[in-house]
């Protein structure tokens, strides 16, 4: 499931109690088991010395087939160092044993791991011999091994020129990847199943590419785009009273709730100093990753929907964009190339920049307009330059990024790919003007997504539910829901002890919006327990999922609440995950630490625009433009994600 982390750590403790108890074959098992997941994390150093710990066991025992096993991956370490011909020898000897003795999975390892010594050295009959033979013999046998053959395959039909039998391979590879993928359960296992295996359908938009099939290749693409999140969009969870669901297991599962609220709410109380208080700071720390892991753990074994077939149409999301122009971003051999969606147009700008420059700029960029957390401090003349560096780096990615792709419309949609997901776009400046003064932008983790958000009701906004949990950091969040209150029809305010996540899961069915304001935390860590602070607990992503926020707009007024880990396939962990997936129809976010008084004053007026009858994303770019007159890093965190 390439859940390795995970992975790693039932090796490690496993190979502890195996050695306590003397069981010398399990815990050589366990540590070659463990010496492969290392080595899939690029610990190749540390994987080679747990292969050296198996290697000895097995030898000692006396286990031929477990110690060429081992010999075996040793070679998968030399081919991966360039050393092709240690790394071929030990594949040969360690293949004679598993042939004499009959074991056809590490055969066909073997097997597949000789025809990639063979293509490495650039000897593509003898490669597509051994892969061909291999195929055969894995088909129904191993799936993994056939799925890596017609991978290779399809690499030396690229390198013959034969596209036709390149895309053969490869669609046979992805009909494999997404039929087992269909019967995994869990949404995470989904997700982690697909993250190492997005080659041929990458492989297969360049084919489309060279033959000006843009739609295809568009497809292809968006083919390998948030297909857990969009799984999760599609398809309601399934309901608490299922008689699917184990009553012993939900139990456990709201103790470690309980327990979790606990420790968060003496984390989010501890504000003190001195070694005894970071002590104390350590052990809760430890003490709730300890109840997370477990927590993850109990809840994958719950029943959940399988994957959904992807069934992404173009045309009907060119139907709906109507003025809208959507930019969808794709890396392609270390270059970043677009393509350009529009109500009757499809483009691609390839190869419009580096990616590692535009990564290193982006860098830049953030670091200047994050450090305006302290423009106060400064004089005026320094105010001056800091505003100039970062407008700066902001023309240097609008260059990049934009320019190059000509664009004339009134309203985008960027979808990006890697770390342009933590780029505000609105904030990029041409020179004269920055973006959102030129149109509406949004964001979406994918086409598919967005089409998805089109095909929501849309609703008028009238009745709010309003949540503000205030501390001496942020006291104004209960003004902002206090003047946000003004601009709205009907609201229902929820603060300081009220601010609950059973109050907000009672009061939500009659709202058609919600808003925020409150203390946010990323985990980088841990992605899925990003929360937001409410009154004695925290409100996590997989919490979100249980109020009612079907075709509802979201406002998240708090820090870094659109920040998100980048898994493969654009996967997003983050609070946004949980608020999406529940069904939100829009969702206001903050790529970092915002400002609490700048915060008001945009929330202000972004409802008062709402009231006077604009869009979510009319009224957020009008709140912005009229505090243009203020540094970036106070008026460009937020950005609305959705249609």
């Amino acid at each position: 499931m390439n859940l390795l982390s995970e992975a790693a750590e039932l090796y490690e403790s496993s190979a502890r109690v195996f050695e306590e108890l003397g069981m010398r074959a399990e815990l050589a098992r366990c540590s070659l088991n463990l010496a492969r997941t290392l080595f899939l994390t690029g610990e190749i150093n540390e994987a080679r010395l747990q292969i050296e710990k198996a290697e000895t066991l097995f030898q000692s025992e006396g286990n031929l087939v477990a110690t060429a096993s081992a010999q075996v991956f040793k070679s998968q370490i030399f081919y991966l160092e360039n050393d092709f011909a240690t790394a071929k020898n030990l594949a040969e000897n360690a293949l004679e044993v598993f042939t004499k003795n009959k074991n056809l999975r590490f055969e066909l390892f073997g097997r597949w791991l000789l025809g990639e010594i063979a293509l490495a050295k650039n000897d593509l009959k003898r490669a597509s011999e051994i892969f061909e033979k291999t195929l055969s013999d894995a088909e129904n046998n191993s799936s993994s091994i056939e799925n890596l053959c017609l991978n290779a395959l399809g690499k030396i039909a690229v390198k013959r020129n034969k596209k036709s039998d390149a895309e053969r391979f490869f669609r046979r590879s992805v009909k494999l990847t997404e039929n087992t993928r269909s019967t995994l359960q869990a949404e995470e296992f989904r997700m982690a199943f697909l993250g190492d295996k997005l080659f041929p359908f990458l492989e297969i938009s360049k084919i489309k590419l060279a033959e000006k099939d843009l739609k295809e290749a568009f497809l292809w693409l968006e083919r390998s785009r948030s297909r857990s999140l969009l799984d999760a969009i599609e398809t309601p969870s399934i309901s608490a009273d299922s008689s699917q669901h184990d009553d012993k297991i939900y139990a456990k599962i709201e103790k470690l709730r309980g327990e979790l609220n606990w420790f968060y709410s003496r984390l989010n109380r501890n504000s003190t100093s001195g070694l005894e208080a970071r002590k104390e700071l350590k052990s809760l720390k430890k003490e709730v990753f300890e109840r997370e892991n477990q927590l993850l753990e109990l809840e994958r074994r719950l029943p959940k929907n399988s994957g959904t077939k992807f069934e992404f149409e173009v045309e009907d999301l060119q139907g709906r964009l109507g003025e809208t122009v959507l930019v969808e971003y794709a890396v392609f051999d270390g270059k970043i190339s677009a393509f350009l969606i529009s109500q009757n147009d499809i483009q691609f700008y390839e190869n419009i920049a580096a990616e590692k420059t535009v990564n290193e700029e982006i860098a830049q960029f953030l670091f200047q307009i994050k450090t305006a957390r302290f423009i106060d401090k400064l004089s005026e003349s320094n105010q001056k330059l800091a505003l100039l560096r970062v407008i700066k780096h902001s023309q240097k990615l609008y260059d990049l990024l934009v320019k190059p792709l000509c664009l004339d419309a009134k309203k985008i949609v960027f979808v990006p790919t890697n770390q342009l997901h933590y780029l505000p776009f609105h904030a990029l400046s041409d020179g004269n003007n920055f973006l959102i003064e030129i149109c509406e932008i949004a964001y979406a983790p994918s086409a598919a997504v967005l089409a998805n958000f089109f095909q929501k009701s849309g609703e008028d906004f009238h009745s709010a539910l309003l949540v503000a949990f205030a501390d001496e950091i942020i006291p104004n969040a209960e003004i902002e829901v206090e003047k946000i209150a003004l601009s709205l029809t009907q609201s229902v305010k929820l603060k300081g002890k009220k601010a609950t996540l059973k109050n907000i899961q009672q009061k939500a069915k009659g709202a058609n919006l919600l808003h925020f304001a409150c203390h946010a935390k990323f985990r980088p860590d841990n992605p899925l327990f990003s929360a937001l602070n409410l009154s004695g607990e925290n409100l996590a992503v997989r919490d979100a999922r249980k109020i009612d926020l079907q075709n509802k707009l979201v406002v998240l007024s708090a820090c870094e609440t659109g920040l998100s880990k980048i898994e493969s396939g654009e996967e997003i962990l983050g609070l946004s995950r949980g608020f999406l997936s529940a069904g939100a129809a829009s969702l206001i976010l903050s790529f970092w630490t915002v400002n609490d008084d700048s915060t008001l004053l945009l929330m202000t007026d972004f409802y008062k625009n709402l009231r006077d009858g604009k869009t979510p994303s009319e009224s957020l770019r009008s709140a912005q433009i009229q505090n243009l007159e203020n540094h970036p890093y106070f008026w460009s965190p937020f950005f609305l994600v959705g249609g």
